[in-house]
């Protein structure tokens, strides 16, 4: 109810109905985000860091279709290229898509912010190819980056899954999810 109040109070600029976004992303009310992060790019159609939230957030939502046209808008656009190429890895990978993800992720591989994520995901992406011995790699790899993050210890947990993958070679199913942390680092 704080909010809303203090939403209504004083003038609606695009950088107000950001933050709210933010806030309410912050705290994984999804809708809430949502609703403010698109009156933002409403005010302000060309507002990157608005649209590559609410971009993130429509993924969150399992809602890829939504998310692409402003991710492609982004790409074109040249914003955070690293971290937009990573989404719409997220979702080619939630349409299924799996070796068009694989192109996006090996795109944000090279932005340090992303990378780790980048080459977890890749290598979910490589693994629902059945391209299991590459999918080891890359998972090595990821570790790699950052041993001590809650990627690795993610990955280190899934290596396992893909040892035992590369004995039996049979196709399996993934489902993943990403959401930003937006002080910087991605988390899972």
């Amino acid at each position: 109810a704080k909010m809303s109040e203090a939403w209504s109070k004083g003038t609606h600029t695009p950088e107000k109905a950001f933050l709210f976004g933010q806030v309410y992303r912050r705290m994984l009310n999804y809708a809430k985000a949502k609703e403010y992060l698109q009156e933002a790019v409403r005010l302000k159609p060309d507002f990157r860091p608005a649209q590559l939230m609410l971009a993130d957030t429509l993924l969150a939502m399992d809602q890829p279709k939504e998310a692409k046209p402003i991710l492609q808008n982004l790409l074109a656009a040249g914003y955070e290229p690293g971290q937009t190429a990573f989404l719409m890895g997220v979702a080619a990978t939630k349409e299924g898509q799996y070796s068009e993800a694989l192109d996006y992720f090996r795109k944000a591989e090279t932005d340090p912010k992303v990378a780790q994520e980048a080459k977890f995901q890749a290598s979910l992406a490589l693994a629902a190819l059945n391209r299991v011995k590459e999918a080891k790699t890359a998972m090595q790899e990821s570790i790699a980056l950052n041993p001590q993050s809650q990627t690795a210890d993610f990955a280190k947990r899934y290596m396992g899954v893909l040892s035992q993958r590369v004995q039996e070679q049979r196709p399996f199913h993934i489902s993943v999810s990403s959401a930003f942390d937006y002080d910087s680092n991605v988390t899972l």
